[in-house]
């Protein structure tokens, strides 16, 4: 079975520096985090990896990132992105994580990223994951994560 994802990942400037925030989501619909670290961009631009290379264009619209997240317990948490960017969005508008929070949606936001990859086919999430990739996955690939 292909996994499905279980965190969203998203980029924020806190007090003049910017990091990287992961929030977890449990079996009970519980989220927990957020786990977090300093970003530092990276100058490679072809680098796809949204933990080294964010997704920053166009600027006026917000991003998550749906990932994979594992607890291994010799070194922690073990995080991989999965799929591709979430534009913020709340009733076929955009808006921001801030405003998210602050009218108590962000969590159903999350939730609802993830329930999309719930209630996929294995056959549709792997057309989903293969959108755009010049080598694309296989399931036995994708089970192996």
């Amino acid at each position: 079975m292909i996994p499905r994802p279980n965190a969203i990942m998203f980029v924020k400037p806190v007090q003049g520096k910017t990091y990287v925030f992961i929030f977890v989501r449990d079996d009970g619909d519980h989220y927990w985090g957020p786990f977090e670290q300093e970003y530092v961009k990276t100058t490679d631009f072809t680098n796809l990896d949204p933990f080294e290379n964010w997704l920053d264009f166009p600027p006026d619209k917000e991003w998550v990132h749906p990932v994979l997240a594992k607890k291994d317990d010799k070194i922690g948490w073990w995080f991989k992105p999965f799929d591709t960017y979430h534009e913020v969005r709340q009733n076929n508008e955009k808006t921001t994580l801030n405003i998210l929070y602050d009218t108590s949606q962000l969590y159903p936001f999350f939730s609802r990223i993830l329930d999309g990859y719930k209630n996929m086919t294995e056959e549709e999430l792997l057309e989903e994951l293969n959108v755009g990739r010049l080598d694309p996955w296989t399931i036995e690939e994708l089970e192996k994560l």
